[in-house]
């Protein structure tokens, strides 16, 4: 199955300050495939408010005319304004507006816990 990979950006600073702002995607879209076909499976690890996935997929039907997307997520927070067409995990607050922090196995390396080589 043909496979593409859009990288695209939002936050900026460091791990415990991080800060959300425009969404940056590159021109074109990474991939090995000859053409694009009309159905594309978006997938992203966390659907937290839902502006990078409504941009992505925005991006891929203003890139890719005609081009039919849908929506895959391994954690979906209820308060997104995104609905994903699949998604392993809904995560709810746990309190009132307090929402349980996702901690990515790749984060314990970005964040300078662990040596590239112990992962």
């Amino acid at each position: 199955m043909p496979i593409g990979y859009l990288p695209g950006e939002s936050y900026a600073g460091s791990a415990r300050r991080r800060t959300q702002g425009k969404v940056v995607f590159p021109r074109h879209l990474a991939t090995t495939a000859r053409k694009m076909g009309l159905r594309v499976l978006l997938v992203d690890d966390l659907d937290e408010t839902g502006r990078t996935l409504n941009e992505a997929k925005q991006w891929l039907l203003d890139t890719y005319p005609g081009v039919k997307v849908r929506t895959a997520v391994l954690w979906h927070k209820t308060r997104s304004r995104h609905r994903p067409n699949f998604s392993a995990h809904v995560v709810k607050p746990y309190r009132k507006g307090k929402w349980p922090w996702i901690i990515q196995p790749f984060e314990r390396y970005e964040n300078g816990e662990i040596e590239l080589a112990k992962l």
